[in-house]
């Protein structure tokens, strides 16, 4: 954590229209105090008041010696965080008795903003999940949940890290996490404010906002109806400030949410860093959540580890339910019944009955509260045969239930029928109101009258796999693993020449996120069956099927590859010969590979593409991790956009590249870069002015006229990190071009254009032309790097 000073409170205040405080101290006593003078404005009224900044290790006799002056109502006295400072300042409070204060930095800068944040931390108690039972993580014994005490830790020097939940879907990371936020607004919200993100606040966001990490957390006071309207443009330095006072956690629940709604804007280890960043620049503690499916596919695992144990991070891998829990859980949902011992034990025994047959699925969160359901609606029940229904064998005893229960006129079957049905033309895109409900209703059974068919809408407001919000008139199903599992179904009944157009239509208006559950559950039903593998391999041929133009809807492809290769992790782990799982692969997806989209959102690792062809494939933001190729190894026909990684692969060759194959700016500058060190091609003029506008196109604001700062880290981010020779043009721009300084409040150093070179960055912005230092730098580098 960097020493806090409170110039970078008075920076942040700064930006509020309401209270502007001058940021060069107006006295200032080394090593005692520091007073700043400051200004609110009301309407045409305006009123000065001072801020003295007590330092830790202030003395009594200088304390008494600024008071004789400044002890007066006009005067904020703010002094750091500390049990010492505290302690000696109430021990001299007669010293300072007239002052606003003391205010240590978080008091301060919450007092700027208290309605909202009381709006916002109100929000957050009120979203308590009910029925809550802490779920096991990792090797943690202890109570209370690990990944609450992580985050409940003060800020300080050395507490600031980034903690990792990973769990498969459904295993309540969100519920989780919803309860975490809940507990620290409920025990801190006076002091610390819990700031919650996930991904169904990110809806009603800006198109252009959608990849600004910033932003897309601050949003979360705005979604909760308590926007903090003069931190908008100005996110990150809020943030660092807020966190440095000790004033905000970070739950970001759904980050591979953000990198999948991102396709490919987004770099997953990028963002990692960039959170590890804040936490320990600040000392405050971040968490974040992900399905470890995502975890494992798009960070290979040497990525990860290095990440890991360099920045201090903290894993916390979500466990299954096991009977104990679930008993926990059961004694929770049953707490007010008349029969709670009966039915606690009744629940038990199911539960373990389906623990026996499904480990994997029954531990899962989402299955507890079916399992309470069907034993709170009826009778003791029998459980099922075979491992693979165990979550169509619950819903179908729920819907057995409701039809007794609500003298519903369909079936268990036909209530099914109609959910499935539901669950694919809401997510084809014609919504999930009533009326569209009441559509599938007929198409399911036509013979019901308008007058039944109303009355059926009406009883299905209790079932117990839909809810609906009157408010909106909006239905949906209580689980969201349990559309996921209709959706799936969907796919694996369709005619095979009607998958391709279904998938289409599914990938205009499904979440990125959703895709990949979906693609996950198929593989969980097909894997373990017998031929399932010939079956999945049928859906990937219908998927990858028919348009394979630019224009073309990804969504069927992109469906097909994450299929394939979930398939290939599941029959044929990473630790295994490259070869078995190429060869797994072929058998699933045809030789040659053909019609498939790869995107950031699967990263294609451990594998042997020797020999292999790709054709008619498209290739966005692709990481290859521990590959091999060689120089039979072709792309024909191919399209490649934002750029290419290669991480710890081996015999990869430009000339694998067919000139049939597409390649945006981005890519055509990732294949440059390899065939200048293949030697294949010498580096050109215009590559070297690639590489510099690369560089200098960070400083400009989208205005052009506006000059900005930037982080060091990321300058060496984005296309330069292709470049074969970014640390000789890097050198080259901050020796004449930019110079660093300290950046207060963001990190330890800042990268500006310096001054006597922002005219000729500015004429370059507007012109495209090099001038002044900016043209010096270019022919310096042109006479040493390119050709003659």
């Amino acid at each position: 954590m960097e020493s806090f000073d409170f110039k970078e409170i008075a920076e942040v205040l700064n930006f509020s229209r309401h209270a502007t405080i001058n940021t060069e101290p107006a006295e200032a006593e080394e090593g005692q105090w520091t007073l700043y003078r400051g200004h609110y404005r009301v309407h045409l009224h305006e009123d000065t008041f001072n801020v003295l900044w007590l330092h830790s290790r202030i003395t009594k006799v200088a304390l008494e010696k600024v008071m004789s002056r400044y002890n007066h109502p006009k005067t904020h006295l703010v002094h750091p965080a500390g049990k010492a400072v505290s302690e000696r300042l109430r021990r001299w409070r007669k010293l300072y008795d007239r002052v606003q204060g003391p205010y240590i930095p978080r008091d301060y800068l919450r007092s700027f903003m208290r309605d909202e944040l009381d709006a916002y931390v109100h929000r957050m108690v009120e979203q308590a999940p009910q029925y809550y039972v802490d779920p096991r993580i990792g090797s943690y014994l202890r109570h209370p949940n690990p990944v609450e005490t992580f985050l409940a830790k003060p800020a300080s020097e050395d507490s600031g890290a980034l903690g990792i939940v990973l769990a498969e879907p459904g295993q309540g990371k969100t519920y989780m996490s919803r309860h975490i936020v809940y507990r620290l607004a409920s025990l801190h919200g006076a002091d610390l404010v819990p700031v919650m993100v996930d991904a169904t606040q990110w809806q009603s966001m800006p198109e252009q906002d959608l990849s600004d990490l910033w932003k897309t957390i601050v949003h979360s006071f705005r979604y909760h109806h308590a926007p903090i309207g003069w931190v908008e443009g100005h996110e990150e330095a809020f943030l660092d400030a807020a966190c440095k006072a000790d004033l905000f956690r970070i739950v970001f629940d759904g980050f591979d949410e953000f990198i999948l709604r991102n396709r490919g804007r987004v770099d997953p280890m990028e963002v990692l860093e960039v959170l590890s960043d804040l936490a320990k620049r600040t000392g405050t503690r971040v968490v974040i959540t992900s399905r470890t499916s995502f975890w494992n596919t798009n960070l290979s695992k040497e990525e990860a580890d290095d990440f890991i144990e360099r920045t201090g991070s903290e894993v916390f891998p979500m466990k299954p339910f096991d009977l104990s829990k679930a008993r926990d859980y059961f004694g929770i949902r049953f707490k007010e019944e008349k029969e709670r011992d009966q039915r606690v034990e009744r629940a038990a025994q199911l539960y373990h009955a389906l623990e026996k047959q499904n480990k994997k699925l029954a531990g899962r969160g989402f299955v507890l509260n079916l399992v309470a359901d069907a034993v709170q609606r009826g009778d003791p029940i029998s459980t099922p045969s075979n491992q693979m229904q165990i979550l169509p064998w619950l819903m179908m005893t729920l819907c057995q239930r409701e039809e007794l229960r609500q003298e519903l006129p369909l079936s268990a079957e036909e209530q099914m029928q109609m959910m499935q049905l539901f669950a694919s033309t809401a997510a084809e895109g014609l919504g999930h109101s009533t009326d569209v409900l009441d559509l599938v209703l007929l198409d399911t059974r036509d013979d019901l009258d308008d007058s039944t068919r109303l009355r059926c809408i009406e009883k299905f407001k209790s079932h117990p796999l839909l809810s609906y919000k009157p408010e909106t008139d909006l239905w949906d199903f209580k689980e969201e693993q349990i559309g996921t599992f209709l959706l799936a179904q969907e796919i694996m009944e369709c005619p095979l020449p009607k998958l391709a157009g279904f998938a289409e239509k599914l990938g205009l208006h499904t979440r990125l996120g959703t895709l990949q559950d979906l693609a996950s559950t198929i593989v969980d039903l097909l894997v373990r069956m017998d031929s399932g593998s010939e079956k999945i391999s049928r859906i990937i041929s219908a998927l990858s099927r028919g348009d394979h133009s630019k224009e073309a809807s990804p969504g069927p492809r992109l469906l097909a590859s994450r299929i394939a290769l979930l398939t290939v992790d599941a029959l044929r782990h990473q630790g295994l010969p490259k070869k078995d799982r190429t060869e797994m692969l072929l058998r699933l997806v045809g030789d040659p590979i053909s019609g498939l989209q790869f995107s950031g959102t699967n990263t294609i690792a451990s594998y042997d593409f020797s020999g292999i062809t790709f054709r008619n494939c498209r290739f966005t933001n692709v990481t290859f991790a521990r590959c091999e190729f060689d120089s039979n190894t072709s792309f024909e026909n191919c399209s490649f956009s934002d750029g290419v990684r290669i991480v710890r692969s081996k015999g990869f060759r430009s000339t694998s590249i067919d000139e049939s194959c597409f390649l945006d700016a981005e890519s055509k500058r990732w294949l440059r870069g390899i065939q200048v060190s293949e030697g294949e091609r010498a580096y050109s003029d215009e590559d070297l002015r690639a590489d510099i506008n690369s560089v200098v196109d960070k400083f400009i604001s989208k205005g052009g006229m506006t000059l900005k700062t930037v982080k060091e880290p990321d300058l060496k981010k984005g296309p330069i990190s292709a470049s074969p020779h970014q640390k000789v043009i890097l050198d080259a721009l901050l020796g004449s071009v930019l110079e660093t300084h300290h950046l207060s409040g963001l990190s330890a150093k800042g990268l500006n254009v310096r001054e006597d070179a922002a005219d000729a960055v500015r004429f370059y912005a507007a012109n495209n032309v090099y001038t002044g230092p900016l043209q010096d730098v270019y022919v310096k580098l042109q006479n040493k790097l390119t050709a003659a």
